[in-house]
């Protein structure tokens, strides 16, 4: 080392001031300007760091935040959308009950419909069976709706000979007066030539031949007009006219088995019906019925009734037996 003299104030040599080697304030510059930098860089990290730190607690704040606020939307969504399901649940619930109500109303229409039906069915049967008690209370007085065919009933039996034997047989106890009133209707009146284009007049003349003439021979009855066919029916011949009028047609319901003249305007015709009864079972009535001309009306008497099973026997037996004595032998 280099030491510089110096001289003291009384004059004495001091010791020498120690010298600077040359360049070693630039470093201690440059030191001390590296520890400034290292000391802003440690600062601004620790600052960095800070924020940062910072920022990650707001930001974890803000998804709190944030799911609460999702949360909270979500349950008043979900609230919403319960009271819109619970409205729609209600419109269902309300066309339910008008389709339930629209049901019950035509239900209500048909048992009304069905009540007049059985209303006016049960007033029929109760006048029948009142009828019919009448007749067992007082079996040697005849209903009084029956008067105008008792009337005729020596006629009606020298008549109709075979005709009371089959119903006789088949029915213990039958007679004209227990027959009761049945119905009244409107006769057909459907007429066309008697001799037709195509039909050969030897078939008409053959069907004349067991035609039943008036007292005054004006017009003949006729119900074996269909006789050999599936169906029934009842003809009125005018001789003079050359006419044929049908007045009465059934089909196979129905028989119309005999036929006489009261007077020049009514005949009676003998025959039967079927109605059906319960469990389909079926039962066969005798009916006499009284066509009047002039005023172009059939009164029905309906008598009691016969089994299918014995009515089915008894009765091809008759029919044999009558188309024998018309001479019929189709």
């Amino acid at each position: 080392m280099y030491f510089e003299s110096a001289m003291n104030n009384d004059g004495h040599k001091g010791p020498e001031k120690a010298q600077r080697p040359p360049g070693e304030g630039a470093k201690n510059a440059l030191f001390i300007a590296l520890l400034i930098i290292v000391s802003a860089l440690a600062g601004g990290v620790a600052v960095h760091f800070f924020y940062r730190v910072r920022l990650s607690d707001l930001h974890k704040k803000h998804e709190k935040e944030m799911a609460l606020m999702e949360k909270n939307l979500w349950d008043e969504r979900s609230r919403s959308m319960q009271k819109e399901l619970s409205g729609n649940e209600i419109i269902e619930e309300i066309e339910k009950l008008k389709q339930k109500n629209e049901r019950l109303e035509k239900e209500a229409a048909r048992l009304e419909k069905n009540k007049e039906y059985f209303a006016e069915e049960s007033e029929r049967r109760l006048t029948e069976l009142r009828r019919l008690q009448s007749r067992l209370l007082r079996p040697d007085k005849p209903h009084a709706s029956i008067k105008p065919l008792l009337e005729h009933e020596k006629l009606l039996k020298e008549s109709f000979p075979e005709w009371f034997a089959l119903w006789k047989e088949m029915v213990p106890g039958f007679r004209l007066d227990v027959f009761i009133w049945h119905r009244r209707d409107k006769m057909e009146d459907l007429s066309w030539p008697l001799y037709e284009e195509g039909v050969p007049r030897s078939h008409v003349e053959e069907k004349l031949e067991n035609c039943i003439f008036s007292p005054d021979g004006s017009k003949c009855v006729s119900p074996y007009w269909c006789w050999g066919e599936v169906d029934s029916c009842v003809m009125v011949v005018d001789i003079d006219m050359e006419r044929l009028r049908r007045v009465s047609f059934c089909g196979t319901p129905c028989r119309f088995d005999d036929a006489v003249w009261l007077d020049n305007s009514r005949f009676a015709v003998a025959g039967a019906h079927n109605e059906y009864s319960g469990k389909n079972r079926v039962k066969w009535f005798a009916e006499m019925s009284v066509y009047d001309l002039d005023t172009g009306k059939v009164t029905s008497y309906q008598g009691p009734p016969a089994t299918h099973e014995d009515f089915q026997k008894r009765y091809a037996e008759f029919h044999k037996e009558m188309r024998k004595k018309k001479g019929m032998d189709f």
